[in-house]
């Protein structure tokens, strides 16, 4: 374990512990289903994993400058993560295992969530999409109707409502997936499916 700092405040106290890569970038943060929490280095392009007592390791994605931004845990026990410069999502196991899927070149994948049906859904930047992955790695884009609306963060409510921000129209995006029949999603917000 590398050096710590901790710092009291009022009502609790602060501890920070470095990242054994210099400059790695760490951009998102997830509890995991093994009790630790994990993260992804944005920079460093790896996964890390930090227990509770402060033990940090990081795993190397396997595909270079990948910049990995969103990562949450799946029902399946794995977490899955974006790979925002190469257009993929990625999955990694408790054991580091990492498997990556491709979508379209120039999606630019930033957030992800995890589905109440067990699906995972993402947010496409430049896709202009919200994406879905089942955890088998079957892929749909649902697009969003503002032109250039740049679909960033994403978050699942109770049933089967995706919410979603564009940061470029000052908008609030819902998907609404009826339970009947997730292989089709209507869409209040959404028309054009493509994929």
């Amino acid at each position: 374990m590398g050096l710590f700092q901790r710092n009291r405040q009022r009502g609790g106290m602060l501890t920070e512990f470095p990242i054994p890569t210099p400059d790695s970038a760490p951009l998102d943060v997830t509890a995991g289903p093994d009790g630790a929490m994990w993260f992804t280095e944005f920079l460093g392009n790896k996964i890390g994993r930090i227990t509770g007592a402060g033990d940090i390791a990081e795993v190397l994605i396997p595909t270079p400058d990948s910049r990995p931004e969103g990562i949450a845990t799946g029902p399946d026990g794995n977490l899955w993560f974006t790979e925002r410069a190469v257009d993929r999502i990625g999955r990694i196991t408790p054991g580091g295992r990492i498997t990556e899927y491709q979508l379209d070149e120039g999606s630019l994948p930033l957030d992800i969530a995890l589905g109440s049906s067990g699906d995972l859904w993402f947010t496409e930047r430049a896709a202009n999409c919200v994406g879905r992955i089942t955890l088998r790695g079957k892929l749909t884009h649902f697009a969003v109707p503002t032109p250039a609306g740049e679909p960033l963060g994403i978050a699942v409510a109770a049933g089967t409502t995706i919410w979603f921000v564009e940061g470029a129209s000052d908008k609030i995006g819902r998907l609404h997936v009826p339970r009947h029949d997730r292989r089709r999603a209507a869409g209040e917000a959404f028309h054009n499916q493509r994929g």
